[in-house]
């Protein structure tokens, strides 16, 4: 039996069915492109989300050590001349000296007064190694903030005292640290009393400036949380068009493969009816 030729009805069943195979497969290679482009996004995002955290985390960190250094400074102003006062008035005043019952109850006042002298630093410097953990975290780097300048003088109580000699009875540090850390309380003279209470009022003034610029960069980091709040919003929405155009593609390419079938059935039919095959 002869076969018959492909005629024109054919070769328009088979350009159509090649015409969605070719929109299938262009589909299913966009949805490729996209999907590595997704998870691109993805990645970015998900870096987004993690930074916020971290700067958050920063932010709060820095805002809890700020109030407990500002209760400090409250506490420590108002003592300020508190002991020194005290001091004075028992070495100068024998009627205020009668409020104390005898020479242990003056030496207490005293040694009282040294061990808040000490206490005092001892609280400092653990705040001061709270910041020096919280500094260790690159946020600071991409800020460009000099974390060490920061802590500098409040790191190095010896430039604190040369920086302010004229406010001192003594003049070498050292001199400083055996008032505060060796000399039995008893046999200070009323000029070390002097030289610690100046030396702490010093500090109290370097935390303050220290609290204030603290104040700028919390600030300064919550600015970038928004910043980064702002990217991570528009990256969402990115990645949400970006998935829809992706659900169409694949929606295409489903079709095209459906149409491609149908016209091949088609074509099939044709030919068979045809007696071309």
């Amino acid at each position: 039996m002869r076969r018959g030729k492909l005629n024109k009805s054919s070769f328009i069943f088979i350009i159509i069915s090649a015409i969605f195979t070719i929109i299938s497969y262009a589909a299913d290679q966009l949805v490729i492109n996209f999907e590595n482009k997704n998870r691109i996004m993805l990645m970015e995002y998900n870096n987004l989300n993690t930074d916020i955290k971290s700067y958050e985390s920063t932010s709060l960190k820095l805002d809890s050590i700020g109030f407990q250094i500002e209760n400090l400074l409250a506490s420590q102003l108002k003592l300020r001349n508190f002991y020194i006062k005290n001091i004075y008035y028992v070495e100068n005043d024998e009627d205020f000296k009668k409020n104390f019952s005898g020479k242990f109850a003056i030496s207490n006042l005293k040694l009282t007064a040294l061990e808040n002298n000490r206490q005092f630093y001892l609280e400092l410097f653990d705040f001061v190694e709270d910041y020096e953990k919280i500094f260790s975290n690159k946020i600071f780097e991409l800020l460009n903030v000099n974390t060490s300048k920061l802590l500098g003088s409040i790191n190095n109580p010896n430039i604190i005292f040369k920086n302010n000699l004229d406010k001192f009875y003594v003049k070498k540090y050292n001199d400083i640290e055996n008032i505060l850390i060796n000399k039995d309380h008893n046999k200070l003279t009323f000029k070390n009393w002097e030289d610690l209470r100046n030396f702490r009022i010093l500090y109290l003034e370097e935390i303050f400036i220290l609290n204030n610029k603290l104040e700028k960069i919390v600030a300064k980091i919550d600015d970038t949380v928004e910043e980064k709040y702002i990217d991570s919003g528009i990256l969402f929405k990115e990645r949400r068009e970006l998935n829809n155009t992706i659900n169409y593609l694949i929606l295409m390419g489903i079709i095209s493969q459906i149409l491609t079938l149908f016209f091949l059935l088609i074509l099939f039919r044709h030919l068979i009816l045809n007696k071309i095959i």
